[in-house]
């Protein structure tokens, strides 16, 4: 028998000690049973069983890996009762400017267009006149609009993109880009009758021109692009005024003071108002429900002096929304008719959301609606990106959203085939980086209406106000009921309840989730915890001292060998 050999058999005896102690000792299950079971088949049966444990672990562990590598998320529900943010309250007349205060320049202009609709109601031919009008309009200072062009096209070349935009596809997006399978359409044909044969354009007053709709937005862009660079301070002396408007305000069971209310101006609706900005520092709450603890408005409209393309509708526009948010009124708010009174029963929620990347991946960052100013919401980033894209590629913004100072506006003459283009193959999902906001707080309500003011009621409404002004006195006095009732609108704003929900994302699994479970499958299959791991750990310090003390004891051996010659 050579040396290695001897020297083997000499250490297996101490590793397989080390190994018995262990087993014998362990707290982890399959082990002890596999050592200290006195016949062969049982522990056969104990080996088999111990290593199924550790497979059917090893599957359920991969799959826990697997789910908790997908970052999946679910929403936690709260019911709460107690004090509520009141909203910030925005409203605006539906008629953006009054009809005596434009200039003559301006009422020439709005009133042509005016006219050309109220001919189209007669007579065909208008249509091609009312183009004319346009192609006029489009051919006016031509020279002047060439030049500016190329100025602005040289200096917008030299702007960068942002991070959050990309330039859309020029190529026409086909309008049926639905994802119905094509098979439904034809299942539908026997539904469906073939459209009737409607006459051309040119010989109908079905086309869009001729729409009080279309002749309104004409209306709207002649009076904007009449302000050389979109000056708002101009176009908001044309506008209705807080004093003017307001007749009646309580909030809470007292008088509103002047300085709950700021100014702003809307391309859609000229100037509106706040109430509850918080822009003084201080933010209402609501303790109590119901209408008797919340905001009452009343307005006067003045229909005299609505300009009849620009407001087809008469009454208020009313948004209630987040304090610190650019008022979105054409998106969000709702109408308010004259001669009723509109009840607003609000609830209240907030949503909260994770911020990792691998979760709803949402942002606070308010830079990306840069243009709307104000905390981050996705519609303002979403409008700010259009923009931007459409003052990169045209070289003008659209007025239909905010138009940054100092920045020309598209309009009839100038760039309004390419900002036309722009809208049309604009996609905003594509073209812009807009992830969902990690704090949001909604309102949320329902309406109802009531005739206002009441028969009996009535006098001592209107009798006080024929006092107050001019306009008051010319729009009550000597008037039927209806025609004073189409002049004023009421407003009663409130809680119906301070229950308010809260939504909270979680993870659906956590790493602290992740290693609970996977230690209770390893306790489940195979018995074992973090004490048996540390046992483990013990087995492979007892097995590499071992064979540390066997290999220090042969190298010492061999060293002293050829000594012992020496001296023989």
């Amino acid at each position: 028998m050579t040396d290695n050999q001897q020297n083997r058999i000499k250490l297996t005896p101490k590793l397989k000690k080390v190994v018995q102690n262990f087993s014998e000792s362990t707290s982890a299950h399959g082990p002890p049973k596999i050592v200290g079971h006195k016949y062969v088949v049982g522990k056969i049966c104990w080996v088999l069983l111990f290593i199924t444990g550790i497979c059917v672990f090893t599957y359920f562990c991969c799959k826990l890996i697997i789910q908790y590598q997908q970052y999946e998320s679910t929403f936690q529900v709260e019911m709460k009762y107690g004090q509520i943010p009141f909203p910030a309250v925005s409203f605006c007349n539906l008629n953006p400017f009054r009809l005596d205060k434009l200039p003559p320049s301006e009422l020439l202009d709005v009133g042509n267009i005016e006219g050309f609709y109220a001919f189209a109601q007669k007579e065909a031919e208008a249509q091609c006149q009312l183009n004319n009008y346009v192609e006029a309009l489009r051919s006016q200072n031509s020279e002047m609009t060439t030049e500016y062009r190329n100025s602005t096209l040289a200096n917008s070349s030299t702007s960068k993109n942002r991070d959050n935009t990309t330039l859309p596809s020029r190529k026409k997006r086909s309008s049926g880009s639905f994802s119905h399978p094509p098979f439904f359409y034809k299942d539908l044909e026997e539904v469906y009758s073939p459209p009737p044969k409607w006459p051309s354009p040119v010989d109908s007053n079905f086309f869009a021109l001729g729409s009080p709709d279309y002749t309104r937005i004409l209306a709207f862009y002649r009076l904007y692009y009449s302000q050389t660079l979109n000056d708002e301070d101009i176009l908001t002396t044309y506008s209705h005024e807080l004093p003017e408007m307001l007749q009646e305000c309580s909030f809470q069971g007292k008088q509103c003071d002047s300085g709950y209310f700021y100014k702003f101006f809307d391309k859609r609706f000229g100037n509106c108002f706040t109430f509850n900005s918080g822009l003084n520092g201080d933010i209402a709450k609501a303790n109590v429900a119901g209408p008797t603890n919340g905001l009452t408005l009343s307005f006067f409209v003045n229909q005299e002096n609505y300009i009849p393309m620009m407001a087809q509708e008469a009454g208020m526009r009313v948004l209630l929304h987040r304090q610190g948010e650019t008022p979105q009124m054409e998106d969000y708010g709702f109408n308010a008719a004259t001669g009723l009174r509109t009840s607003v029963a609000m609830s209240y929620s907030t949503t909260t959301r994770l911020a990792d990347a691998h979760y709803s991946n949402c942002t606070s960052d308010s830079s990306l609606n840069d243009i709307y100013p104000g905390t981050y919401s996705r519609l303002a980033c979403y409008k700010s990106c259009a923009q931007k894209l459409t003052l990169n590629e045209c070289g003008c913004g659209n007025i239909e959203f905010r138009v940054p100072r100092g920045e020309p506006a598209c309009n009839l003459t100038m760039y309004w085939d390419c900002m036309y283009e722009m809208k049309n193959n604009f996609d905003y999902e594509v073209n812009c980086t807009c992830p969902l906001p990690c704090d949001e707080y909604q309102y949320h309500y329902t309406l109802s209406t009531a005739e206002w003011p009441s028969i009996n009621f009535e006098p001592f409404w209107t009798i006080p106000r024929e006092y107050e002004s001019e306009l008051l006195k010319k729009a009550i006095e000597n008037q039927t009921r209806e025609r004073i009732k189409g002049e004023f609108v009421s407003l009663e704003i409130y809680f119906d309840s301070l229950f308010y929900t809260k939504y909270y994302e979680k993870a659906s699994m956590t790493l602290e989730d992740l290693i609970g479970s996977i230690g209770g499958h390893l306790g489940l299959w195979i018995g074992m915890s973090v004490i048996s791991f540390v046992e483990v750990f013990e087995l492979i310090a007892g097995l590499c001292a071992a064979c540390g003390k066997y290999f220090h004891k042969r190298r010492s051996a061999s060293s002293d060998t050829p000594d012992d010659e020496t001296e023989m």
